[in-house]
């Protein structure tokens, strides 16, 4: 790469949708632990929250926000078994707060190389921020071709 400054700029969109763009991510600029914090006090809500992690929670004896106050500390929740992915339904993973807008979510699914395909959910927007922004970015950074035959 050169020693110009790299800048990033959002194509325009030929498909009309507005989508968020990078740089409006919650999380930029935020500090991994303030992250974290935000993160479980949502799956952790004891009313809107997750069910798998509210269960967790229970079967742990902890008060997840309360005693995870670092990222170093997540370890407390201990590793989550892969197979609950695929034990439960998506609707299991998802705090209650965002199943009353389904329609702001986008399911994602394993190919299941690996055995059973687990099913996932992202809001409308992380998901833009995670995959399609990120891509973009990074894309555009590194040079990817545009207006060819990369295939």
């Amino acid at each position: 790469m050169n020693s110009t400054i790299f800048r990033y700029e959002r194509p325009t969109s030929d498909h009309g949708l507005a989508s968020p763009i990078l740089h409006d991510a919650k999380w930029i600029g935020m500090s991994i632990d303030k992250w974290l914090h935000y993160i479980l006090s949502i799956h952790f809500n004891p009313i809107m929250g997750t069910p798998y992690w509210l269960e967790k929670e229970k079967q742990l004896g902890i008060n997840a926000v309360r005693e995870i106050t670092s990222f170093n500390e997540l370890h407390l929740l201990g590793p989550m078994d892969e197979e609950d992915l695929r034990r439960y339904p998506v609707e299991h993973f998802i705090p209650k707060i965002y199943r009353k807008n389904k329609e702001n979510l986008i399911l994602g699914e394993t190919a299941g190389t690996t055995g059973i395909p687990k099913v996932t959910a992202y809001l409308r927007d992380e998901f833009f921020m995670a995959f399609v922004e990120w891509f973009v970015y990074v894309a555009t950074y590194r040079g990817f071709p545009v207006g060819v035959n990369w295939l």
